[in-house]
């Protein structure tokens, strides 16, 4: 499995883990080990990533961001700050281009610009 594919599994399980009620979970065939790296970053390190991004929002709160941006941007700081050997320049490619896939118009720019101001810090 690729690790573009890793990556969109990974973003699947952190937004189901979050806004999906257990009995609605479909399962995810396949979890290679990159992927789950990735799960156990973000499950491990939730309550700091957390609050990661509730400190570097700007001129927005938590609750209003979309769910599927809030899983993207979660599923890039597990990889990018946990994940040894992670190129940040190739996550947040490959976030954004998920964004594209799944969500809405501004979401992909609104996600770049958040990560890349994150990495700047």
């Amino acid at each position: 499995m690729s690790r573009i594919q890793s990556r969109e599994n990974a973003f699947k399980i952190i937004y189901s883990k979050l806004y999906v009620k257990e009995e609605e979970i479909l399962p995810i065939e396949n979890i290679d080990e990159f992927c789950s790296s990735i799960i156990s970053a973000f499950t491990e390190h939730y309550d700091e990533i957390n609050k990661v991004v509730a400190e570097n929002l700007k001129g927005i709160t938590l609750n209003r961001v979309y769910k599927i941006d809030l899983a993207l941007i979660y599923e890039a700081i597990a990889e990018i700050f946990y994940i040894p050997g992670s190129e940040y320049k190739i996550v947040i490619n490959e976030v954004v281009e998920l964004a594209k896939k799944y969500s809405t118009e501004r979401s992909p720019s609104f996600i770049n610009g958040f990560l890349a101001g994150l990495i700047k810090q």
